[in-house]
């Protein structure tokens, strides 16, 4: 049946159930991300599906535990600097477009009455990803309302964090394994966008998106040092790096079973850990 994005959000209640969740101190939960080309074989709602899916996930798992939380409409209108932007229907945001925005909607949280507020983010860019977290520190530091930045504990220092930071939420570590089952594992080291895990991730969560009829012929792009920068750089002249729009080895996809619904849960266990206190 798809994914309907406004599903379970703030978008299908009445303004008086909102005003009850927030007297509650429920959570909100706040997917975020970017419509972008994914090669022939993914749609370009990809990265905010799986941002929502989370969400969603994590919404349930929320409401069996006990703990009060909320979905806000998914914010699609990131930032896209990589080659991606080059194809038609991918729609990209200048930084201060994105910051305005996202601290726009925060603002709008506040004043409803919500405290916490957890990002829920599957799209990589650096635009978007600093973009977001400049309104995160500047919300941080200047409203009343608390917003949080998920990052694993064992990626934080190579992710630049010190640790310390108030709209950091620490993830207890996974092992690869428990993401991702691989029977064999992808022929291109750089399986960044549409590749053989994130195709292996749409497939479990909506198979019916999956194009599998193109996966076939479907040889990985092989992009190293020079090559690599350029897809950073996102040049039209470049386009030609990713001709049919994805960067991995998204054929290898039949050999990985992606484990995502399970993360979720475990997501919702350090969320309900660090934010009911």
């Amino acid at each position: 049946m798809g994914i309907n994005i406004l599903k379970d959000t703030m978008a299908e209640m009445t303004w008086d159930e909102i005003e009850s969740l927030a007297k509650e101190d429920a959570i909100v939960l706040f997917p975020v991300g970017v419509i972008e080309e994914h090669g022939h074989h993914l749609p370009h709602g990809t990265d905010i599906y799986i941002a929502y899916e989370q969400a969603h996930d994590v919404w349930k798992e929320l409401s069996v535990m006990g703990v009060p939380s909320v979905i806000a409409p998914p914010f699609y209108w990131g930032g896209i600097c990589a080659l991606t932007r080059q194809f038609p229907g991918t729609f990209t945001c200048k930084r201060e477009t994105i910051v305005a925005c996202i601290t726009d909607i925060l603002e709008s949280l506040e004043n409803a009455g919500f405290n916490k507020i957890v990002f829920f983010n599957d799209h990589g860019d650096r635009l978007h990803i600093d973009a977001i977290l400049e309104a995160i520190k500047y919300t941080s530091e200047n409203m009343k309302i608390r917003p949080y930045w998920m990052e694993y504990e064992d990626d934080m220092e190579s992710h630049g964090w010190k640790g310390d930071e108030a709209y950091l939420l620490p993830l207890t570590p996974v092992k690869f394994e428990e993401m991702f089952e691989c029977k064999q594992m992808p022929r291109d080291e750089f399986d960044v966008h549409a590749g053989a895990f994130e195709t292996a991730t749409m497939r479990e969560i909506c198979n019916e998106y999956v194009r599998e009829d193109t996966l076939i012929d479907a040889e990985p792009t092989m992009l190293h040092s020079e090559q690599i920068r350029k897809w950073c750089e996102g040049k039209a002249e470049d386009r030609y790096l990713i001709a049919n729009g994805y960067c991995g080895d998204p054929a290898s996809s039949k050999y990985i079973v992606s484990h995502l619904r399970e993360i979720d849960k475990l997501l919702a266990k350090d969320i309900a850990r660090a934010l009911k206190a």
